[in-house]
């Protein structure tokens, strides 16, 4: 009798200080199996819960990275765009941006030169990180030319703006991700609007007219879409 008490005693009894050691957050536990009955049946379900609990941590764990990841990527590239309401002597510009996911390929930029307003919307192929991280290209892209076309090394030539952003988009995506651009130049001194578009769906303008109405103007201009060659000033 004792004999077989303690045959039947030992396995629940390393049962029970396995269950102590998983409670307590150590999931590397190891039973040996010892015998075929409904015991050995009860301890190999105990291991393959135990297995399968460790899994589904490490996953949670991953999943939670993954959060805090694109939390952190979606705060950064709310810094890319400007404020969402700007206004000088000339224009008055109040915008709203929101992405279908997290992160988006969606993109708006604007800076002033004198009397020449340069206003910049982009949206890249595709959305969530790699179409975010697309965005970061462009909004650095736009920087350099604003940069270049303060200290006089570069004209405010939709076309030509579009070409250098070309370039900086195709080697940031290495033709993997398109993006269509579209440029456009307020000239107060000239009352001009100029503008190009790579493939960009055209803006709409809409002017009062004298019996209250108003007058669409949309700004089409061809021209094929950043990141698909690298070598392209074909913007009308």
């Amino acid at each position: 009798g004792l004999l077989f008490s303690k045959k039947l005693i030992e396995p629940v009894k390393r049962l029970f200080i396995a269950t102590g050691q998983v409670s307590g957050g150590n999931f590397d536990v190891n039973i040996p199996i010892t015998t075929t009955d409904e015991i050995g049946a009860l301890t190999s379900a105990f291991m393959a819960m135990s297995r399968k609990i460790s899994e589904l941590v490490e996953q949670m764990v991953a999943s939670v990275r993954v959060e805090q990841e694109v939390a952190i990527a979606k705060t950064v590239q709310q810094s890319l765009f400007p404020e969402t309401f700007i206004q000088n002597g000339n224009l008055v510009i109040s915008s709203h941006y929101q992405s279908a996911s997290e992160c988006g390929g969606d993109w708006w930029g604007y800076f002033q030169h004198g009397t020449k307003h340069v206003i910049a919307i982009a949206d890249a192929t595709g959305h969530g990180l790699p179409s975010a991280l697309i965005t970061a290209a462009a909004r650095s892209s736009f920087s350099v030319i604003e940069k270049m076309v303060k200290n006089g090394k570069m004209s405010t030539d939709p076309g030509e703006m579009l070409s250098v952003t070309n370039a900086s988009i195709y080697d940031a995506a290495q033709g993997k991700i398109m993006m269509t651009f579209f440029i456009g130049v307020f000239d107060f001194d000239t009352k001009m609007f100029s503008y190009a578009s790579a493939a960009h769906n055209p803006p709409w303008m809409f002017s009062p007219q004298s019996d209250g109405t108003f007058k669409m103007n949309s700004f089409v201009a061809k021209g094929e879409r950043l990141g698909e060659s690298r070598d392209n000033d074909s913007f009308e």
